[in-house]
């Protein structure tokens, strides 16, 4: 792999990396502008998310790789 598309790699995980970021606080100002103005919409949302991370969250066991060196 030559350093160009190296470069790129890494400018690319960069821009996702802010990018993550940016939706992240744009979701969170969201979130509490809906918490403050409708308490009720807020809490029936939250239940929904709640619900499917539990779903999505399975426990794998871990890999086991052998003796520790």
């Amino acid at each position: 792999m030559n350093k160009n598309h190296q470069d790129i790699l890494t400018k690319r995980r960069e821009y996702y990396r802010r990018n993550r970021a940016y939706i992240r606080r744009r979701d969170n100002a969201g979130a509490k502008r809906l918490r403050q103005q409708n308490p009720e919409k807020y809490k029936r949302i939250r239940k929904i998310y709640n619900e499917q991370d539990k779903k999505k969250t399975t426990i794998r066991p871990r890999q086991n790789l052998g003796p520790k060196k």
